[in-house]
């Protein structure tokens, strides 16, 4: 079972149709979570973050190393890597 599901994965990597998640709430566990699936689930997407203060999804994206993020505020406003020495998986 396993192996087929990591091949459906796979091929929806190929097609450039990853899972995409939407995460509700991003505190300290939640911004390893999204450290988590930028950097070790390359068939999984961060979509969305929903929050009722903006900066914290923005600081865990950033944290991330995401720098493609926007919200209503428009993208991240003075975006660097934070950490140039970290690859991301399958991106």
């Amino acid at each position: 079972m396993t192996l087929v599901v990591d091949r459906l994965l796979a091929e929806r990597v190929h097609e450039g149709n990853p899972v995409r998640v939407v995460m509700a709430g991003c505190v300290f566990m939640g911004r390893g979570l999204v450290n988590h699936i930028v950097y070790s689930v390359p068939c999984v997407a961060m979509a969305a973050i929903a929050v009722r203060s903006p900066d914290k999804a923005f600081k865990a994206l950033v944290d991330a190393d995401v720098h493609d993020a926007a919200g209503g505020a428009g993208p991240i406003a003075g975006w660097r890597s934070t950490r140039p020495d970290r690859e991301r998986v399958g991106r």
